[in-house]
């Protein structure tokens, strides 16, 4: 055989060698898998996690997915790395008894909110996009689940098709609705496609153009859902129509609300309609416009379960009548209320708030920004309310020597005895800081009875004009009460 013959012969049984070799790779790739499957199940059998419980690890899982807010937030794009859905995804991949754990978890996909998106997306063709709404509609069932809404597109046209698929996959979950969030631009949308009744919904935000909207074809969408709690409502354009329209063009079960947070431009007026129609409200969040419609009567109404109030006033650059918020108050007894905050710029309403606050003796917190009361009233709103324990102050007006000499403890006749808690925000030109720094000394003194006058915890103090080299003074000879207990920030 010639040394060319050879070479061939070589040639042909190394290709039959690889031929061979090839055809046992997929056979030897398959045992492969498999060895790898048993090696990681023996292994889970040995390592802690193996030995966890399974309704344990789904406890695990559930903090991993959980969103970090339960208030639903839109981001650019739906479902996106930071998404429970994502989250879970993640955790399905991790093995095969993890991925069984968790696709039958309807808990861990109903986790965070399910975004709605009615225009189109930079990233998600929209197949892709109602895959995934499918998906996770299916995996979280029976579950209830929280739902965003939101229509960013930039035109007004809208992408029918698009939309009649959402519907479609949507409407047969509408009974699992339990939070419910629509922007604006969707809320046409949305009351066309779900006309409700919403029988599990229990909180809803939602902005609504209220021009669409009059007595004779009132907002109702909401009326009829017997779970909910929670209402946060803001309309647009509604100030030019609430002048002239009835209160009830909005519809809610208003006295099922616990919780009530309405934005402005509704009026005040419409406001305190809405309010006093709660009776079963806990804490009620308003913005609104200052009182501009005269002296409207309302009988004194009792809250009995309303424990905190915001209130805040815009002022009114176009008056049609009395400019104040007396009215407001006046109708209102809060025996149970124990935080109120306060904004307004217009008259302070002292015969009125006395009242109020007659009516509502159990005031704890009480929070005063940007109204123009005076040293003299704001004493007396002090004087009836003996049980305060915070108070937070950002009125220039009303913060004056004699004021702050007032705070100092004396045993016959003391200001707010049982204050833990003080946050001022003033000017220097109305009192001098060392004048307070006396009255916080009275007030840290060891003669302070525990029956009588609280020691003071916390002193919170934003001074201007004042020159930072006189607060960090201010700062430094105060640190003994530090030493004793008194938290102390100085701006």
């Amino acid at each position: 055989m010639t040394p060319s013959e050879r070479v061939a012969a070589q040639i042909h049984a190394t290709e039959a060698n690889i031929r061979l070799l090839s055809s046992l790779i997929p056979g030897l790739t398959s045992e492969l898998a498999k060895e790898r499957q048993a090696l990681s199940r023996l292994w889970l059998q040995v390592l802690p996690v193996g030995k966890i419980p399974t309704e344990l690890l789904l406890e695990i899982f559930a903090l991993l997915v959980e969103p970090t807010t339960s208030k639903p937030t839109m981001t650019k794009e739906p479902f996106d790395a930071r998404h429970p859905f994502q989250q879970a995804l993640r955790l399905s991949q991790v093995s095969s008894s993890w991925r069984q754990i968790v696709l039958h978890a309807p808990r861990l996909w109903a986790a965070g909110s399910v975004d709605v998106r009615l225009q189109k997306m930079e990233k998600h063709p929209q197949k892709s996009y109602l895959a995934i709404l499918q998906a996770l509609l299916d995996r979280s069932a029976p579950f209830p689940f929280t739902i965003s809404i939101w229509d960013g597109s930039a035109s007004s046209r809208a992408d029918e098709p698009f939309i009649n698929d959402v519907t479609r996959l949507l409407t047969p979950t509408m009974s699992r609705w339990k939070v419910l969030s629509v922007n604006e631009r969707a809320f046409e949308s949305f009351a066309r496609m779900f006309p409700g009744p919403l029988m599990a919904l229990e909180g809803v935000d939602f902005r609504y153009r209220a021009r669409r909207y009059n007595a004779e074809r009132p907002l109702d969408t909401f009326a009829l859902c017997p779970r909910l709690r929670s209402v946060k409502v803001a309309p647009s354009g509604i100030f030019e129509m609430s002048r002239h329209a009835e209160h009830d063009v909005l519809r809610m079960p208003w006295a099922q609300l616990t919780q009530l947070h309405l934005s402005e431009p509704l009026d005040a007026a419409t406001c305190r309609s809405i309010l006093l129609q709660c009776t079963n409200i806990v804490a009620a969040t308003l913005e609104t416009v200052e009182w501009d419609k005269g002296d409207l009567p309302a009988p004194l109404t009792v809250l009995p379960f309303l424990t905190t109030l915001k209130m805040r006033f815009q002022k009114m650059y176009d008056p049609v009548g009395e400019v104040g918020v007396g009215s407001f108050f006046r109708p209102l007894s809060l025996p149970a209320l124990a935080d109120l905050n306060v904004e307004f710029d217009c008259t302070w309403p002292t015969p009125d708030f006395s009242a109020f606050q007659h009516h509502s003796p159990n005031l704890v917190e009480f929070s005063l920004k940007n109204c123009p009361i005076s040293a003299e009233e704001l004493r007396n709103v002090l004087r009836l309310s003996p049980i305060l324990t915070v108070l937070a102050l950002e009125c220039d007006t009303s913060l004056d020597t004699d004021l702050v000499q007032a705070f100092n403890f004396n045993p016959m006749q003391q200001l707010v005895p049982r204050l833990q808690e003080l946050y001022l925000r003033g000017s220097a030109e109305h009192f001098a800081p060392r004048i307070l720094e006396a009255a916080i000394r009275t007030r840290m003194n060891d003669t302070v009875s525990p029956d009588g006058v609280a020691r003071l915890r916390k002193v919170f103090l934003e001074v201007h004009p004042y020159p930072q080299s006189a607060k960090s003074d201010m700062l430094y000879r105060m640190r003994d009460l530090v030493q004793h207990g008194l938290e102390v920030q100085i701006w």
